[in-house]
């Protein structure tokens, strides 16, 4: 096991300048591959990002592995492991809208659990970082989640996907599921970026993190959120639903008490 406050402190050095280089060229960005007939899109920064983010840590850390979104060469299987999304919210970046970020974690591959995390947003050179029984922090500063239990009071942040999977079969309960969030909760958010809506929770902006209907790879996007979101106090409700489908809810303890039963599939 790796030195996660070194680790931590080694990979924030990292991420920075890169991310302020891509924020600073963006009109450099070119398309360099689609996805769903062109609705998802990688660019070249994606690709470069995780390339270079790749060979940091398999030059410091060699003794971990690697997986990341966009170069399935790279990958690599050890008892921890880095999971990288280079940009995080690629539909937002290339139509250069700021609400994207670099999202790394490390994660035991036992139980898929991140211990390391680390949310870099250039727009606006915010830097989370967590590690395990570490704290969450901000640029520094510790992160709390919000205590507010009214629900008149508290905004989610509502991440979900749909027309894929099993869509079909659930998306009249997950429709009605998020009506009921809708007419429940002072405001419900789709931001796009489930790092960021995590990192967001952490700083106590919203008062939890509802993933309905998701696939167990997107973990890849959410892991350096999670414990970001723990860190700071949030606690986790997953359900094993299937075909490598689960769903999530992150908040303080009454907000899973009283968002699951709303959300929860029978299975």
């Amino acid at each position: 096991m790796i030195d996660l406050n070194s680790a931590t402190e080694s990979i924030t050095k990292l991420i920075r300048p890169l991310g302020q280089n891509v924020y600073n060229n963006v009109n450099q960005m070119v398309i360099a591959k689609e996805y769903d007939h062109g609705a998802d899109v990688s660019t070249n920064f994606d690709q470069e990002l995780e390339r270079a983010i790749f060979e940091f840590v398999e030059k410091n850390y060699p003794n971990t592995g690697f997986q990341g979104e966009e170069n399935p060469e790279l990958t690599k299987q050890a008892e921890y492991m880095w999971f990288v999304d280079p940009i995080d919210g690629t539909k937002w970046f290339k139509n250069n809208v700021p609400l994207w970020c670099i999202s790394i974690a490390l994660v035991r591959k036992e139980d898929r659990s991140p211990v390391l995390g680390i949310i870099y947003n250039p727009s606006a050179d915010q830097m989370y970082s967590a590690y395990l029984d570490g704290g969450a922090y901000l640029n520094g500063k510790k992160l709390a989640i919000t205590a507010e239990a009214d629900p008149l009071k508290v905004q989610l942040a509502l991440d979900l996907t749909s027309h894929r999977y099993d869509w079909e079969q659930h998306k009249n309960f997950l429709s009605q599921s998020v009506i009921q969030l809708i007419q429940k909760y002072y405001r419900v958010r789709m931001i796009g970026s489930g790092a960021l809506s995590l990192a967001w929770l952490a700083q106590g902006m919203f008062g939890a993190f509802v993933n309905p209907y998701r696939h167990e790879s997107e973990l890849l996007d959410t892991a350096a959120g999670m414990i970001l979101a723990t860190e700071a106090g949030a606690k986790i409700w997953k359900k094993d639903i299937g075909k490598e489908l689960e769903q999530m809810v992150i908040g303080n303890q009454h907000m899973l008490d009283t968002i699951v039963p709303l959300i929860e599939l029978n299975t």
